[in-house]
């Protein structure tokens, strides 16, 4: 309905994306309008956005006003300079410890549009790094908050880590599980 600036400069602009709608068309396949669509049509053309997030994430999404900024926040994100962090409601409460860092390695299945984790470097396949802190956990109700930072930015990396250590993400269509989701409707 409106876009939602969290800040703005003569640089930047940074938008609150809700939930359910495209950051981007990636692949220029889609036909259905995008959030980078809305906020071009709002605040002008001349934005670049700087990163995604998945559809069903909702979450500060940063545009760029130049070719100047746009050079730089890319190499700010390549270089770690710029931290992507999320927080996750999951199943499960089976942590013995508070804080997890992940090395691992995504490879993408397109025909099945899932990913899949794997210890090992697999042709195809490409590292990611993924940080997990434990924010809170309810035994009673079997879920747990998790503060995810992730140092790579793959597509699902978060969804499909996550589901490999099983503790899917709550709601999760794809990499969540049916009984899971159902049970936790109530608790939206």
């Amino acid at each position: 309905k409106e876009v939602n600036i969290q800040y703005e400069d003569d640089n930047i602009l940074v938008a609150y994306k809700p939930q359910g709608i495209l950051s981007n068309n990636e692949d220029n396949e889609q036909t259905e309008p995008t959030f980078e669509d809305f906020v071009k049509s709002v605040k002008g053309n001349n934005l670049k956005i700087c990163h995604r997030l998945d559809r069903n994430t909702s979450g500060l999404i940063i545009f760029s006003k130049n070719n100047t900024s746009y050079s730089n926040l890319l190499e700010a994100f390549k270089e770690g300079y710029i931290t992507k962090e999320y927080i996750a409601y999951v199943s499960g409460t089976s942590f013995d410890k508070t804080t997890y860092h992940y090395e691992n390695y995504i490879l993408k299945d397109d025909k099945l549009d899932i990913s899949r984790i794997y210890n090992k470097n697999l042709p195809n396949s490409q590292k990611i790094v993924t940080d997990i802190f434990v924010e809170k956990v309810y035994k009673q109700k079997d879920y747990s908050i998790l503060r995810v930072i992730i140092h790579t930015g793959k597509t699902h990396q978060i969804r499909a880590l996550l589901s490999s250590i099983s503790h899917p993400i709550i709601g999760d269509p794809k990499y969540g599980k049916n009984e899971i989701n159902k049970k936790f409707k109530k608790y939206k």
